[in-house]
């Protein structure tokens, strides 16, 4: 059985260098929420279950909880292509940019992907 594999999108680079600089704590505590949906995955575990912010259109969020208060409310937004194995990490963000950016982008990025699959 195949792993699934993480995929960084340039916007995810782009605005992880960012976010890190300012919220460092909080990438940590993200990326470890990360790992530990990719463990479940990789154990069978639907990825629709493991997260409680879905975002529509495919796009779900991991958040920073688990790791200590006085953290900044932080989503690390994926897109789980069941079929390729691959969760993409299209974005980061955090409260103030959730609904008039980052979740829009990630739709768009999704919507995107799509249409590249279908047209082969």
């Amino acid at each position: 059985m195949d792993d699934w594999k993480p995929e960084l999108t340039d916007l995810f680079e782009r605005r992880i260098k960012k976010f890190r600089k300012r919220h460092p704590n909080e990438i940590i505590a993200v990326l470890h929420n990360l790992d530990k949906f990719m463990e479940a995955v990789n154990a069978g575990t639907n990825p629709y279950t493991l997260t409680k912010h879905n975002e529509r259109k495919g796009v779900y969020a991991i958040d920073q909880n688990g790791h200590g208060s006085n953290l900044r409310e932080t989503r690390l937004y994926i897109y789980p292509d069941i079929e390729a194995k691959i969760v993409y990490l299209i974005n980061i963000g955090d409260k103030s940019t959730q609904k008039r950016r980052d979740v829009p982008e990630c739709h768009k990025f999704v919507e995107e992907l799509r249409r590249t699959k279908e047209n082969g």
